[in-house]
């Protein structure tokens, strides 16, 4: 993990010429997803309400910054991250719980598991290209 903002939280993975190894950040959605299928129960029973969460992911050059003073952290930046937190915003509208770009699918050996739907074409919030995206699920 890389860093919480707000209610959300920043994952990364350097993206290799191993396409099993990229399809690490699908299976870490998935994992997420199960373990928080078996603590619902006691966040229905402590909270009253069960969390439900969705993803947005892309793969491209990041800028990275190192910021503050005192409590330093790593901070990222540019195209690549915006697109990933606009494909969660339209996981909204679609009632997706993961959207995938068609560019981060190429690099991937899509696990036999899990299922791709067909692409979209998506128009994105301060994009001026749409980007191709598609909803994975479970088999």
């Amino acid at each position: 993990m890389h860093a919480y903002v707000g209610d959300e939280v920043i994952v990364t993975w350097p993206v290799t010429a191993n396409r099993v190894r990229n399809a690490r950040c699908l299976a870490c959605f998935f994992a997420i997803e199960r373990k928080m299928v078996g603590l619902a129960e006691g966040y229905q029973r402590e909270f009253g309400v069960v969390p439900q969460f969705r993803a947005g992911m892309h793969a491209g050059p990041v800028i990275v910054s190192e910021c503050g003073n005192r409590k330093r952290q790593l901070a990222y930046f540019g195209d690549t991250m915006n697109v990933a937190a606009r494909l969660c915003e339209y996981c909204k509208l679609g009632d997706h719980r993961l959207l995938v770009s068609a560019h981060l699918l190429r690099q991937i050996a899509i696990p036999l598991d899990l299922r791709v739907g067909d692409g979209d074409s998506t128009a994105l919030r301060g994009r001026q290209q749409p980007i191709e995206a598609h909803a994975i699920s479970q088999a």
